[in-house]
């Protein structure tokens, strides 16, 4: 079983403020002689609002938490950063 992989969804960008929903994504498969079960969850667990110069985490009742309550969220949200800066440099050629 694969519990609790954090994964982003669809971001959308708005006047320069970028929302990023986060889940978390379990699965589970057993595959015994001729059967075989799969079954799989996804969960939101938090906003991540990207704005110039600042970063939020916003559970979803709407509570700001910090970053670092959220075992693996650091990871997600820099390499979100990651593929936005890259994707605005191509932006600019």
């Amino acid at each position: 079983m694969r519990v609790g992989e954090l994964k982003t969804d669809r971001s959308v960008t708005i006047g320069g403020v970028t929302l990023i929903p986060v889940a978390r994504i379990s699965t589970y498969s057993k595959v015994h002689k001729e059967n075989a079960i799969f079954i799989g969850s996804k969960t939101p667990v938090v906003l991540v609002v990207l704005a110039p110069g600042s970063t939020k985490v916003l559970e979803m009742d709407g509570e700001e938490v910090p970053p670092d309550e959220i075992p693996g969220l650091k990871e997600v949200i820099a390499e979100m950063q990651d593929r936005m800066s890259a994707r605005s440099v191509e932006d600019e050629r």
